[in-house]
C-alpha cells in the first residue's frame, strides 16, 4: 500500500447512535481509501513509539470545521475578534438610538 495523499477528515453526528463519527479518508495510489485504527499494547513506563496520526494544519482545520458543522463548539475559548467587534459596534448603535429617542446626552459626549 502506498503513502496516503490528500488526507481528509470528516465528522458527522448520528442521532440514532447518539454519537459523532470520525472518517479519515485519503487517496492511495490514486484510489480513494478509508483509514482504520489499530491498537498496539504499550509497555509500562515506555514512551509512545509513534503518533496515532499526523495531520497538516489544513487537515486539522478541516477536522475542526467538520466538528463545527456537526454542532460541536469548544467548551472553553474566546470568540473571534470579528464577532466581538461586531457586538461592540451593535451595542454602540443601540446606545445611540436609546439616547436619541430619550432625548438625553450620552455619557462622555
Amino acid at each position: 500500500m502506498g503513502i496516503p495523499q490528500n488526507v481528509r477528515l470528516y465528522v458527522d453526528f448520528a442521532p440514532w447512535q447518539l454519537a459523532y463519527r470520525l472518517y479519515i479518508c485519503a487517496d492511495i495510489d490514486g484510489r480513494p481509501a478509508l483509514g482504520t485504527l489499530t491498537f498496539t499494547e504499550l509497555r509500562e513506563g515506555k514512551q509512545f513509539p509513534h503518533e496515532t496520526a499526523r495531520f497538516s494544519e489544513i487537515e486539522a482545520q478541516g477536522l475542526v470545521d467538520s466538528f463545527w458543522q456537526s454542532g460541536i463548539r469548544a467548551s472553553q475559548g474566546k470568540q473571534s475578534e470579528g464577532v466581538n467587534g461586531a457586538q461592540g459596534r451593535h451595542l454602540e448603535d443601540m446606545r445611540a438610538i436609546v439616547f436619541s429617542k430619550l432625548n438625553i446626552t450620552a455619557p462622555g459626549a
